[in-house]
């Protein structure tokens, strides 16, 4: 298997892409409504009401799935992934106490990989991102989901 390293000016250009999708967060039986709102070289970070989270755990043995999509007629994104750290966070424009979680991503499928390769470049404010940017990009995602 090839390792693939990243510099730092690899970090800086990929610090972040805002998705900001709707999507759940689901583990065993239960789920939460969440938002994922970027995507990074280290994973998601998504949003959740705190209630949202009260039958979710942190750590578990069991898988935790995310799903998203852009909207209703966009296809859907299934990731496998590990939750990194919660941090709670108070809207104060919203009057609405909150989660932030950091997500690693431990598997994606062939076809989620391709939509999320596509919600990529449609979210990215980047306008100089080459195809072979996009693709050290996911390369890096699926190295992290591989190596796990």
């Amino acid at each position: 298997m090839r390792k693939v390293v990243t510099s730092d000016a690899e970090r800086r250009l990929f610090h972040r892409v805002a998705i900001h999708n709707k999507g759940v967060l689901r583990h065993g039986e239960h789920s939460a409504d969440i938002e994922v709102v970027d995507i990074s070289l280290q994973g998601l970070r998504v949003l959740a009401p705190q209630h949202e989270l009260d039958f979710i755990p942190l750590i578990s043995r069991d898988p935790f799935i995310v799903e998203f999509s852009a909207d209703q007629c966009s296809p859907l994104i299934t990731a496998v992934i590990e939750q990194n750290y919660r941090n709670e966070i108070d809207d104060v424009s919203a009057k609405v106490g909150g989660v932030e979680i950091g997500c690693k991503i431990r598997h994606i499928d062939v076809e989620s990989l391709a939509n999320l390769r596509r919600q990529l470049a449609l979210n990215s404010d980047r306008s100089d991102l080459t195809e072979q940017d996009f693709s050290h990009f996911i390369d890096r995602i699926l190295s992290s989901s591989i190596s796990s």
